[in-house]
């Protein structure tokens, strides 16, 4: 007797092949497409949380307030340049102020005339300056002279003539090596960041 499975009739098309019979459609898993797809779109979210909040061992605060402060200095010097004021800058252990010497008075004062000078500026909670001026650390106040105090002299000058006295000042983040750097060029004649300790 033949077997149940060898009598079973097959279904075969007009051309002669032989058709399956249509089996419902299993899903067991993800094709390779939806997993490369899956996979694209987390790394384009990774990236672009990594650039939003600084990665790649960055400190973006610390860069943000050196260039904040090198914009700054170079608007008072175009300023000191254009209508020859002697510009300066005065420094404390968590911020800085622009000065202007008076030769009316013969002091330093703040520049009552601009506004975007004129107030002094503290740095974010959890960040220092340091300052070397010709070569020899500068020991910084801890905060900045109330207006009633006589204003001290800057520590960094920014000449009318164009001339700098030679400073670095870097701003660094408490319980961090990070830092960021600002310091006079090799000829004093310009304002560069670097890297603590090196020469660009």
């Amino acid at each position: 007797m033949a077997s149940p499975v060898a009598m079973m009739s097959t279904r075969t098309s007009a051309t002669g092949t032989w058709v399956s019979s249509p089996r419902p459609a299993l899903r067991g898993g993800f094709t390779l497409i939806e997993i490369l797809i899956v996979i694209v779109i987390v790394g384009l979210l990774t990236a672009g949380a990594l650039l939003a909040f600084g990665g790649g061992g960055r400190d973006t605060g610390l860069e943000q307030e050196r260039d904040r402060l090198a914009a700054l200095i170079d608007y008072a010097r175009e300023r000191a340049e254009l209508q020859t004021l002697e510009y300066g800058i005065r420094c404390t252990g968590t911020g800085y102020r622009f000065l202007v010497y008076d030769p009316r008075l013969a002091a330093w004062t703040p520049d009552t005339l601009d506004d975007v000078l004129r107030r002094p500026r503290e740095l974010p909670a959890g960040l220092f300056i340091s300052l070397v001026i010709e070569g020899r650390e500068i020991v910084l106040d801890a905060a900045q002279a109330s207006p009633s105090d006589s204003m001290p002299t800057p520590q960094v000058l920014l000449l009318s003539s164009g001339e700098l006295n030679s400073f670095e000042l870097t701003l660094k983040r408490a319980g961090s090596d990070a830092s960021a750097v600002l310091r006079t060029s090799e000829d004093g004649s310009d304002v560069e960041i670097g890297a603590s300790g090196e020469r660009a």
